[in-house]
């Protein structure tokens, strides 16, 4: 099946297959339950290793002037994976797509440069659950972060929306850690999990207008001869 699934549906069915309806040596409230949602993550991972797309969002990040780091550990959803920053052009429409420092860049925007890009924070970095703008920005803007959200956590009435049968790979994988705690034979759950995720690897686009291609971030041209840009 798919469509949104609950917690209780993936239970229900997760104990079907187990062959375990009535077996007591499971609660649900407690073994089952962090089984959907351990198995629910995995099949999280598995469609974002295969589309980087898949589940990105976007959310406005308030930046004021003379401030380089900002906390984002109480955004909700949570941060898993940052996608991309794009930074508001001197109060026009148009965006300038910030790109990532790596650490060995850290020094590379500090004397004059603040003051011919125009205070633009056009680079960035990931600190522990901080991000940080260089160079400093030099006044307040509204930057748009895009971003994979963390997995959601199952739990009373709330969904997680499946297409393709992607919600028997949580049924298969709790059923198997079941069999597992029971300490009886899982291999054929083992076998049908990775054939699951084989098929969810094969059927995860949604777009078929194109196929993904490599975009430059660094180039060579007139105004950047030697392949550096700060803009």
């Amino acid at each position: 099946m798919s469509g949104s699934v609950t917690l209780a549906s993936l239970i229900s069915r997760a104990r079907q297959r187990a062959d375990a309806v009535n077996n007591e040596f499971f609660d649900d409230a407690t073994d089952l339950a962090s089984f959907a949602n351990q198995s629910l993550a995995e099949l999280y991972d598995v469609i974002v290793q295969a589309d980087e797309d898949y589940f990105t969002t976007s959310r406005s990040l308030a930046i004021v002037g003379n401030q380089s780091t900002y906390d984002i550990s109480a955004w909700a959803p949570a941060l898993l994976k940052l996608r991309g920053v794009d930074i508001p052009w001197a109060g026009t429409t148009y965006k300038l797509t910030a790109s990532r420092l790596e650490f060995g860049e850290r020094n590379d925007l500090q004397g004059p440069i603040p003051a011919y890009t125009m205070g633009l924070p056009s680079r960035f970095s990931m600190h522990s659950r901080n991000i940080v703008f260089y160079p400093t920005p030099g006044a307040a803007l509204t930057a748009t972060v895009w971003y994979i959200p963390a997995p959601p956590t199952l739990a009373g009435a709330a969904t997680f929306d499946c297409q393709s049968g992607w919600d028997e790979f949580i049924v298969v994988d709790m059923a198997r850690k079941m069999m597992l705690k029971q300490e009886r034979d899982a291999v054929a759950f083992t076998t049908e999990k990775e054939q699951l995720r084989g098929h969810i690897i094969a059927s995860y686009r949604r777009d078929f207008s194109g196929p993904k291609h490599v975009t430059r971030r660094r180039y060579r041209n007139q105004m950047y001869p030697y392949g550096r840009r700060y803009l």
